[in-house]
């Protein structure tokens, strides 16, 4: 079951909101040259972690990110790359389908490298994995969107979960952040099974 793309959107526009605010206020530090630099160079990198059908790929090139999409199974890739090759030409320029396992593939991790937002949707026992791969390729301040299923949080971001705890509405985040493997991150966002996570700043 693909995730539904107005959830998406809305998460995409929450990030796209916040993301703007936080470069608004570095740049009052900045010089008029760095200013300009970050405007030229101002779209965001959109990964998603078995893209299934390519909904949430095409969501986010739709809203002007650039998106990636992995997935493993060869059908699925198939029908969003006939997706994607059928959807506006805005949409195909600002996205990618690769076929391969997020695990392995070297794509992949180049591309969780510089994301700004990953997407996953992946079954409760490979949670774990995948936040693994997030947290250790992925930079700070990096957002992590989760439909469904939560991600397992590290222990020692309890504290932070439960100084946040008005924007959980299930306590059992809380509960998960004793996993011994997750990502250091906060959750900012949890509406209509979506969640957002942000990978903490050192």
């Amino acid at each position: 079951m693909a995730t539904p793309r107005d959830k998406v959107e809305r998460a995409l526009r929450f990030i796209s909101q916040r993301t703007a605010t936080a470069s608004n206020k570095n740049s009052l530090k900045s010089s008029p040259t760095q200013q300009l630099t970050k405007k030229k160079g101002n779209q965001l990198n959109f990964v998603d972690l078995g893209s299934g059908d390519g909904t949430a790929i095409l969501a986010a090139a739709s809203l002007g990110w650039n998106a990636t999409g992995l997935e493993l199974n060869p059908t699925l890739w198939f029908v969003s790359s006939l997706r994607r090759l059928f959807s506006h030409r805005t949409i195909r320029t600002n996205s990618q389908l690769v076929m391969g396992d997020m695990f392995q593939n070297e794509t992949a991790k180049k591309r969780l490298r510089v994301a700004n937002c990953v997407m996953i949707f992946g079954v409760q026992p490979l949670m774990p994995k995948i936040a693994d791969l997030v947290q250790r390729e992925c930079h700070p301040g990096c957002f992590l969107m989760s439909y469904r299923f939560r991600v397992p949080l590290l222990t020692n971001a309890t504290s932070d979960v439960k100084k946040n705890a008005d924007t959980i509405r299930d306590q059992d985040d809380v509960a998960k952040a004793s996993s011994s493997s997750g990502i250091d991150a906060t959750v900012i966002y949890d509406k209509e099974d979506m969640r957002i996570y942000e990978l903490k700043r050192q």
